[in-house]
């Protein structure tokens, strides 16, 4: 399986983990299991849900993407606090102060990871 974007590992262990779940996902469904995957990551425009159906829809499971929602400026401020108080200093390296921060072009680049946006890619995923 092809697991080249679904995770920021290195390719051996995204081979390993894409390995690793489709084994999980075969073993669950031969005992008659549901299984319930939530993760902020689903939020990255990158990950390949396509892929990750690909193995679930074989197996017999019904796909069902329960997005929560959040205000948008309650969401990106959010964001940033988390962003400030860690060493992340990539994303804010002169500590501008929220209103200095979010910058029009910030905007766009944050609004794929938005949950109107990733709820729009888990339904357009096959």
């Amino acid at each position: 399986m092809n697991a080249s974007s679904n995770s920021k590992c290195p390719k051996t262990y995204r081979d390993i983990m894409m390995d690793y779940f489709q084994s999980f996902v075969e073993d669950a469904a031969n005992q008659g299991s549901n299984i319930l995957l939530s993760t902020e990551e689903f939020d990255r425009a990158e990950t390949n849900i396509t892929e990750m159906t690909n193995v679930l829809i074989p197996q017999g499971y019904k796909i069902h993407a329960v997005v929560y929602y959040r205000r948008f400026y309650d969401w990106i401020h959010s964001w940033y606090n988390q962003i400030t108080k860690s060493r992340w200093n990539g994303w804010n390296p002169n500590n501008d102060p929220f209103v200095q921060w979010l910058t029009n072009d910030r905007l766009q680049e944050f609004q794929s990871s938005y949950s109107v946006a990733v709820y729009n890619r888990f339904m357009e995923a096959p």
